[in-house]
Formats: C-alpha cells, sequence, structure tokens
C-alpha cells in the first residue's frame, strides 16, 4: 500500500516521521495519566515508542498483542460523561474517526460505549486541546501536559470526556477497555489505525455481570484507581481480581487489491480521486522544486491546495506521487511535511 511505503522511505532517509502517532495514556483525566499509565505496555515509551503509538498493522492481534497490564476499577452509567486520557505527536492534528469500546478478558465480545465520527475525530480541536506543529518541541508547546517518561520530547496530553453509551450490553465485570483511531489524513479508504488497550474493573448501572472476582484470590498488580463515570474523580484501592495470562487474539486478516500504478515518464496526471494516484513526471516538480531541505523525501502542497505530492528530490529521474486530501479538508504546509486538515 502507498502510504505504508511512503512512511518506510521517510523512517530511512530522514529523522522526520509522516505518519502520525497517538495512544490511550490512561483511563481517567490528565491528573491520573502523569501517574498511573494504567494502559497495557506503557513500559515501551522510553525504550520501545513505536510498538505503543505507531500504525498497528493488518494482521496486528487484538490490543497489539499486548500483555495484561494493571487494572483499573471504573463505573460506567448510560448518560453519564467518562474521561480518558490520549496521546497524541506534535502536529498530529489528523482528521479520523475515533471510539471506545468495552471488551472481555478474552478480548471478544466489544461493546462500544463512545464513538466520534465525521471530518474531525480525537485528534482535532475540541477533543485535542493542543493545535501543535512540528516548528518546536513539546517541552515547548505543552509544557505541563506530556507523557511520563516520554524521552522523544514530541507528544502532548489531551482529555477526551464523551458520554457513555450502551452500557446495558456490557456482560463482563473483569473486561478491557479499548481506544481505537482511524488516522485519514493520507487516506479515507485505507486509514492508518491505531489502539491501546487498558485493564479495567467494572461496576455499572444496568450492566449485568456474569463473571466475579476469585475471593481467595490476590494479585501483585499496580495500584488501582477508581474512576466514577458521574465525577471523574479518583481513589485508591486494592486490587483482589486473579491475573490471568492470555495469548494475542489475532484479528480477522482482510484481503485487499491495490490499485496503484507506479508512475512512468510518458504518463500524464490522471484525474482526482477519494484514493491516493500517481501523477506523471512533470506534474508536481514546481511544487518540490520549492523545497530546500537536502533530505532525499519531502512532501509539498498541490497550487489548488486538494491534495499533496511526494517528492524525491535525489532522484531526478523519479516521478513527484500525487495524492489527494479527504474530502472536506485542504493541504498545510508544515517545513518538509504536510498535513490535510479541515477546510
Amino acid at each position: 500500500m502507498l502510504h505504508i511505503l511512503l512512511q518506510s522511505i521517510i523512517f530511512s532517509a530522514c529523522t522526520f516521521h509522516v505518519a502520525a502517532h497517538g495512544f490511550l495514556a490512561h483511563p481517567g483525566n490528565l491528573k491520573d495519566a502523569f501517574s498511573k499509565h494504567a494502559v497495557r505496555n506503557y513500559d515501551a515509551i522510553d525504550n520501545n515508542i513505536d510498538s505503543l503509538r505507531s500504525p498497528i498493522k493488518s494482521d496486528s492481534p487484538v490490543c497489539r498483542g499486548a500483555a495484561k497490564g494493571p487494572v483499573t476499577d471504573i463505573r460506567l452509567e448510560n448518560g453519564k460523561s467518562f474521561t480518558i486520557t490520549i496521546a497524541f505527536s506534535i502536529g498530529a492534528q489528523h482528521i479520523g474517526p475515533c471510539g471506545v469500546e468495552i471488551l472481555d478478558e478474552n478480548l471478544e465480545n466489544a461493546v462500544q460505549i463512545a464513538h466520534v465520527d465525521g471530518p474531525g475525530g480525537c485528534a482535532q480541536k475540541p477533543l485535542s486541546q493542543f493545535a501543535t506543529d512540528k516548528s518546536s518541541p513539546a517541552s515547548s508547546q505543552c509544557p505541563n501536559n506530556i507523557p511520563t517518561k516520554l524521552v522523544t520530547d514530541d507528544m502532548c496530553l489531551s482529555e477526551w470526556t464523551f458520554v457513555v453509551s450502551n452500557v446495558e450490553k456490557i456482560k463482563c465485570t473483569n473486561c478491557v477497555m479499548r481506544w481505537t483511531w482511524s488516522g485519514q489524513h493520507i487516506s479515507v479508504t485505507n486509514p492508518e489505525k491505531y489502539e491501546t488497550c487498558a485493564d479495567v474493573r467494572i461496576s455499572s448501572s444496568g450492566a449485568p455481570s456474569t463473571d466475579t472476582p476469585d475471593p481467595a484470590a490476590t494479585t501483585t498488580d499496580p495500584v488501582v484507581t477508581t474512576i466514577d463515570s458521574t465525577t471523574t474523580t479518583t481513589s485508591s484501592t486494592v486490587s483482589s481480581a486473579p491475573r490471568k495470562t492470555l495469548s494475542p487474539k489475532k484479528r480477522p486478516t482482510k484481503k485487499t487489491k491495490s490499485s496503484t500504478q507506479l508512475p512512468t515518464k510518458n504518463t500524464s496526471a490522471p484525474a482526482e480521486t477519494s484514493n491516493p494516484q500517481p501523477s506523471g513526471l512533470t506534474a508536481g516538480v514546481a511544487e518540490c522544486n520549492k523545497m530546500s531541505d537536502k533530505c532525499s523525501f519531502q512532501m509539498a502542497c498541490t497550487a489548488d491546495k486538494q491534495g499533496f505530492f511526494a517528492c524525491f528530490a535525489k532522484e531526478s529521474n523519479r516521478a513527484p506521487i500525487r495524492m489527494d486530501c479527504a474530502p472536506g479538508t485542504t493541504c498545510k504546509q508544515n517545513g518538509q511535511f504536510i498535513s490535510c486538515q479541515p477546510a
């Protein structure tokens, strides 16, 4: 797929990333996120951060295959508000829907409790409180809202408070909260997908419980936080839920057919469509020549701002590749890269 190919080129040629990055930092508000880190694989933030925040592959297991983490006690009630804290890379105000769902301990029987559609999504204001760019580090743009132990200095924390629904469909008590985001800045039909999971123990109004903790079992899980969906205040308790070792659950593999064609010297720019399309050798040269950076790969907005070109500065015989922004968005230049933002 073209956008994955472009991403790999950037990683090998430059220190900048085209892909957005994001993850669920904590089921709770900002002050909880700084101290609890109650999501699976959070410890990777200072040694293997891409396993926590980068786009997942199409065959990635549910919850990225990460092991069970600390348990957070939460209360969910239909029609009441609940807050989670999300981390986004600076300059990652990309469009695309996001949602929160509850799965059972076997990572099955998903129940969606919140969802945001449309050209906005989790990474756009007002859900994401920071309109950041790549011109300066996170410590300059959101100094009081940076994930703990982050060493890359390129992410800001934001709160998402949503109204809970479908609680009556939740059948588990010991459950998994799963946050998902589809970044549509490159393609609506083939978005970059992200997810993070947090282990939770739910008390709820109107949701029957079919499983209960073993009273004889104890765990050595980190401190458990109790979060009420009506007030989002917290208090510390001790976990009594038994720890279970779960094998990563595979997600269904979807077979897709690529319609992308490689550019040649004699091709002409095709009509614009909603899917990324290559352009001819001459199309995009003027835009790409405006780039002054010496990096071998850049991206440049088209003159009409409806899309952008992938520029190969050090390969004169290689055609710029045109890709369209998603419907309802326009291209904005950020240094040697771009972002497609709501018009």
